[in-house]
């Protein structure tokens, strides 16, 4: 396989005056190589990769009981705020954890589990993997 001599100009190069000449031949080579492989995307379809939400992330971190700074350090998160909206709340609606103490949601010593339902969801997408 050959390259072409052909550089980039970069800001601040002097260009000599048959440079728009030389790139115009050099993307005349390159386009037809492109329909070479139509078929080829870059694209990743959701069948393949399906998409992992902040709750099943959660729910795949999780050991035993772990109290919000456990689950926050797991997950390599630090903001307060982000966790609780966008994990800990979806996850305690979709009802993936609960809370180990749920008549004091704002307790010192609440901690969070697994409930049924987020095992088997973290079963399932570690199947899929």
């Amino acid at each position: 396989m050959s390259t072409l001599p052909i550089r980039i100009p970069q800001f601040g190069d002097k260009l000599s005056p048959n440079w728009e000449a030389r790139a115009s031949r050099a993307c005349q080579f390159v386009q037809p190589l492109g329909r070479l492989a139509p078929a080829v995307t870059l694209e990743v379809t959701p069948e393949v990769t399906p998409e992992v939400t902040p709750e099943v992330r959660l729910a795949q971190v999780m050991v035993g009981e772990m109290t919000r700074r456990q689950l926050q350090r797991a997950l390599g998160l630090r903001d307060d705020e982000h966790f609780r909206r966008a994990y800990l709340q979806p996850a305690l609606e979709a009802g993936l954890i609960e809370m180990t103490i749920p008549d004091k949601p704002q307790s010192s010593r609440q901690r969070y589990r697994l409930t049924a339902k987020g095992t088997d969801k973290r079963t399932r997408n570690a199947g899929s993997r």
